[in-house]
């Protein structure tokens, strides 16, 4: 995938042994703590954002940790990039997945329904953590870090809204294309990380928002009127 974030080389041996170990230690505790009761509701598209729970955003001194990351990845981005990050300021499934080479016009056309309702819960449930913990964004905590786009009001860092719609729409894909897992899940964790080459999102942002999504998905995997609805689609295609 063109978007496919790699490893970016950091300072000093003992900064990349700190990070390296306090970010094992961030996304194992988002992945033990990200929780959806399956008890099914009367309609999938209301499942409360309460029903998910998600820990505290890293405090001013982990953040401070990440900024270095961002620095780097600043520094190499492009100019395509940040222009498609600009056409992507909501994060929609049309227009996260259109002209992706995954998906043709008459599948998107087919899908969008149902994906739109989907992406509309993911950033529903990510905006309610959003309000809860109001961590401010990576270029007002430090000021060396300039986004490519235009930047988003509030102080709604965590979790990223678009690494959770993102991965969602990509597990519930693969459900449709299993065939395709890898290259939606690829796709996914791209669109994700394109957050924060563009400078709108910490690590731990995203890392949230992918772990929130996986937990969502499973849920979604759990009501029977959601399957009902994906059957029906898979029917169409």
């Amino acid at each position: 995938m063109a978007y496919l974030i790699k490893g970016v080389a950091m300072g000093s041996m003992k900064f990349k042994a700190r990070k390296t170990t306090y970010s094992v230690v961030f996304g194992l505790f988002i992945s033990m703590t990200v929780m959806a009761p399956q008890m099914a509701v009367a309609n999938w598209e209301k499942i409360p954002s309460s029903d998910f729970q998600l820990p505290p955003p890293p405090d001013k001194d982990e953040s401070a940790l990440e900024i270095d990351e961002l620095l780097a990845l600043q520094s190499t981005r492009t100019k395509a990039e940040c222009d498609l990050g600009e056409k992507q300021a909501q994060p929609s499934f049309k227009k996260l997945f259109s002209g992706t080479g995954l998906l043709t016009s008459q599948e998107i056309k087919t899908l969008e329904p149902l994906m739109e309702k989907v992406s509309h819960l993911g950033e529903r449930v990510a905006g309610h953590f959003k309000s809860r913990y109001r961590r401010t964004r990576p270029y007002n905590f430090d000021s060396r870090i300039q986004p490519c786009v235009t930047p988003p009001g509030g102080s709604k860092s965590y979790p990223s809204s678009h690494a959770t719609v993102s991965t969602l729409d990509a597990c519930v894909l693969t459900g449709v294309f299993p065939a395709y897992t890898n290259d939606f899940t690829d796709l996914g964790t791209n669109l994700s990380e394109r957050r924060m080459r563009i400078g709108v999102h910490f690590p731990s942002d995203v890392r949230a928002g992918r772990s929130l999504a996986d937990a969502i998905c499973k849920r979604l995997q759990a009501e029977p009127d959601f399957m009902h609805d994906l059957e029906q689609i898979k029917r169409a295609l």
